[in-house]
């Protein structure tokens, strides 16, 4: 593929009990004590607390996100921390299988085909675990060794991704 876009991109996790962010829980004891030091009455709506949908038991991550990936591109994907980066390459990428996802990502123009999609990709997670005693050429060979078969010529497919880099 020579292109990868994300289109009208939204991401939202469902809220309900116990399951509810940790924000929640401490604003719910910290509120009234800090409504009573500024002088103001205590309200009983969550509203204020974190943008949600209109069902109130969703929390939205992702509010519509467009962006374009090109082919031998380097794209730096930058924010502040929370700002949802890792979250859109979740979603990109097809980690996320909870909460409900809405938008398009598409491949040369072409809806996402999840079969083709494994083909065509692969994504390190940000917690990924590497060998910090290998190179990376070893860890390179390593990655091809569990990952693509054995009738495939993995030191070709090496040597393309060392001159690629």
């Amino acid at each position: 593929p020579s292109s990868l876009c994300v289109k009208d991109t939204n991401y939202f996790v469902f809220l309900k009990g116990k399951n509810r962010p940790l924000r929640f829980t401490i604003h719910a004891w910290i509120e009234p004590l800090l409504l009573f030091l500024c002088g103001k009455k205590q309200g009983n709506d969550e509203d204020d607390l974190m943008p949600k949908t209109e069902e109130r038991n969703e929390l939205q991550l992702l509010n519509n996100v467009n962006c374009y990936f090109g082919r031998s591109r380097m794209t730096a994907l930058m924010g502040t921390s929370g700002a949802g980066k890792s979250t859109l390459l979740d979603v990109v990428a097809g980690y996320k299988t909870g909460g409900r996802i809405e938008g398009n990502v598409m491949l040369d123009g072409c809806q996402n085909d999840k079969i083709v999609w494994k083909r065509v990709s692969a994504y390190a997670e940000q917690m990924d675990i590497l060998n910090p005693y290998l190179s990376t050429l070893e860890t390179l060979r390593f990655t091809a060794a569990c990952r693509l078969p054995q009738s495939v010529d993995r030191q070709a497919i090496i040597d393309k991704v060392v001159k690629m880099m």
